[in-house]
C-alpha cells in the first residue's frame, strides 16, 4: 500500500464526487495466501501489494508492517466526516480493524484466512489526526488470537 491516493475527490459549487478504482479484491485474497509471511511484509514496506477497496475509499496508508505489528496512517477529509463535521467513530473502527488485521496475520506462521469475529472500541479522549495510528499485539490466543489496537495521541 502507498502513500498515493487514488480516489479523486472533485468539486462542483457545494456538490462533490469520489472517483476510485481498486483490483478484483478475489484474486488479491488467493494472491495474499500464496505468499510467506516474509513476502508479504516485504510487499507491505514496499508498496507492492494490491490495496484493498476499504483501504483505498478510506485513504488508509500502511506506515509499517512487522511481525505483529502494523502502524497505519489516515488522512482524514471530506469523506470521513458525520452529521457534525467530525471524523465518524466508524471510520476510527475501519482502520483499527485493518491495524489488527495486520497484526495478527503477520504474528502467524502459514497462511490463513484471518478476520475479526468481535471488536469492541472504547473512545476515551477525542483523537487527534493525522498521526500514525498502531497496532500491537497483547496476547496470542491458541484459536482466537486478541491484538488490542490503540488509536495513539
Amino acid at each position: 500500500m502507498t502513500g498515493n491516493d487514488l480516489a479523486t475527490i472533485e468539486m462542483s459549487g457545494a456538490t462533490r464526487s469520489l472517483h476510485l478504482e481498486w483490483e478484483d479484491p478475489g484474486l488479491a485474497v488467493l494472491g495474499l495466501l500464496q505468499l510467506s509471511r516474509e513476502e508479504l511484509l516485504e510487499r507491505l514496506r514496499s508498496g507492492d501489494l494490491p490495496q484493498p477497496p476499504l483501504t483505498k475509499l478510506l485513504n488508509i496508508v500502511v506506515v509499517e508492517a512487522e511481525p505483529g505489528r502494523m502502524t497505519l496512517s489516515l488522512t482524514p477529509d471530506e469523506r470521513h466526516v458525520n452529521y457534525l463535521g467530525v471524523v465518524g467513530g466508524g471510520v476510527v473502527g475501519a482502520v483499527l480493524d485493518v491495524a489488527m488485521w495486520g497484526a495478527v496475520h503477520l504474528s502467524i506462521e502459514e497462511p490463513a484466512m484471518v478476520t475479526t469475529t468481535s471488536m469492541n472500541t472504547n473512545f476515551l479522549r477525542r483523537g487527534r489526526l493525522p498521526r500514525p495510528r498502531r497496532a500491537r499485539p497483547a496476547a496470542a490466543g491458541r484459536q482466537w488470537p486478541e491484538r488490542p489496537a490503540r488509536w495513539r495521541r
